[in-house]
C-alpha cells in the first residue's frame, strides 16, 4: 500500500491546479485516464506506458523531456505536456520500494511535475 507523504500529496495538488491550466473540462469529474489525446500525444503515451511497465522510470522520464523540448522548439502546444501531467501521476501510485530499486524517487516525482507546473505557467 502506498503511505501518503508530503511529496505524494504535493503531487497529486500540483496535478489537480494542472488539470484546470492544460485540459478543457466540461465536467468537475474529471479523470485524466478518460482523455482523448491527439496521435501525436498518444503515441508518446503509450511509450511511456510501456516503459513504465518495465519499471524503466528514467529511460521514460527522459523520453518525455525530449518531446517537450521538441514541441516547444516547433511551438506545437501543450500536447506533451498534458501527457507529462498523467505520466506523473502514474509514478506517483508506485510504491516508493518500487521507484527506489529502479534508481528513482517520491523526491523525482515532485520535481517533475513541479518542472511541468512552471513550463506551463510559461506558455
Amino acid at each position: 500500500m502506498i503511505r501518503r507523504d508530503y511529496e505524494y500529496e504535493q503531487v497529486e495538488f500540483i496535478s489537480k491546479l494542472l488539470y484546470t491550466i492544460l485540459f478543457p473540462q466540461k465536467s468537475k469529474k474529471f479523470n485524466i485516464n478518460d482523455y482523448k489525446f491527439d496521435t501525436r500525444s498518444l503515441e508518446l503515451k503509450l511509450d511511456l506506458m510501456d516503459l513504465i511497465k518495465k519499471n524503466k522510470f528514467n529511460d521514460a522520464e527522459d523520453m518525455l523531456f525530449e518531446h517537450i523540448a521538441e514541441d516547444e522548439r516547433e511551438n506545437r502546444g501543450n500536447g506533451s505536456l498534458r501527457v507529462a501531467v498523467w505520466f506523473y501521476l502514474q509514478l506517483n501510485h508506485i510504491d516508493k520500494e518500487t521507484l527506489e530499486a529502479n534508481d528513482f524517487s517520491r523526491r523525482e516525482v515532485l520535481e517533475g511535475i513541479q518542472e511541468i507546473e512552471q513550463k506551463a505557467m510559461n506558455s
